[in-house]
């Protein structure tokens, strides 16, 4: 991974705590007898769940808000 320029640390975390992570995910949906509504109970796991979206969307809107912002600095001058 070094070679070809990644950083080992996400790999090595995903190993580490990847069945954690399921154990209790499927513990989850056993709790709630199969619903995923559980993921969305409390206003925490809500802002976990929109910060997670936006980070996944934010790269495909960063050209936009550039260029809206170029175009709000240019409307200034």
């Amino acid at each position: 991974m070094k070679k070809a320029g990644f950083n080992p640390i996400p790999l090595i975390l995903g190993l580490v705590l990847g069945e954690l992570v399921e154990k209790n995910f499927h513990r989850a949906l056993m709790i709630s007898g199969g619903s995923y509504s559980i993921f969305l109970a409390s206003p925490i796991s809500k802002l976990l769940v929109f910060l997670t979206l936006l980070s996944l969307i934010s790269p495909y809107l960063a050209p936009f808000y550039r260029r809206v912002f170029r175009n709000l600095r240019r409307a200034r001058t």
